[in-house]
């Protein structure tokens, strides 16, 4: 009967955090960044076929632990757990970094587009298990799309 009030109870603390994360991203509503892409990649647990995204930070808890992705057409999205990171030089402000193992690409890190002053800050995205798997058997490389400030 315990594990099930703990089942339960944990149930209801994820959709709270899934309720806020939504209502905060609608707040900020405004994206940070957009990137185009001519192939399909995961971002998290969600497949992206390739097009123009829409880059969204969310304002709930911690600044930078969730950013948002969504297609042009608003028919696929996805919400991304990240860290912060800054890059002294490997990266320009506005990359839009991918992770490619074999064939498959994954999202991985979002460098803040200018007026950044100093190390270029950015997000890193936490892999997910698919990307860990394919890590063992495939070559990971990495590649690099410019994005652009939304008008």
């Amino acid at each position: 009967m315990k594990l099930h009030h703990t089942i339960i109870a944990s149930l209801i603390v994820v959709v709270v955090f899934v309720f806020v994360s939504i209502g905060a991203l609608g707040q900020s509503g405004v994206p940070i960044a957009k990137f185009k892409t001519e192939t399909a990649f995961w971002a998290g647990n969600a497949k992206m076929p390739a097009g123009t995204y829409s880059i969204f930070q969310s304002s709930a808890g911690d600044v930078g632990t969730i950013i948002f992705l969504r297609n042009e057409a608003g028919t696929h999205e996805a919400f991304l757990d990240v860290a912060a990171i800054t890059s002294m030089s490997s990266h320009q402000a506005g990359d839009v970094v991918f992770d490619k193992l074999g064939t498959t690409e994954f999202f991985s890190a979002f460098y803040l587009p200018p007026p950044n002053s100093g190390p270029t800050m950015g997000y890193q995205a936490l892999e997910n298990n698919y990307e860990k798997a394919l890590e063992k058997s495939a070559k990971k490389t990495q590649h690099s799309l410019p994005s652009t400030k939304p008008k």
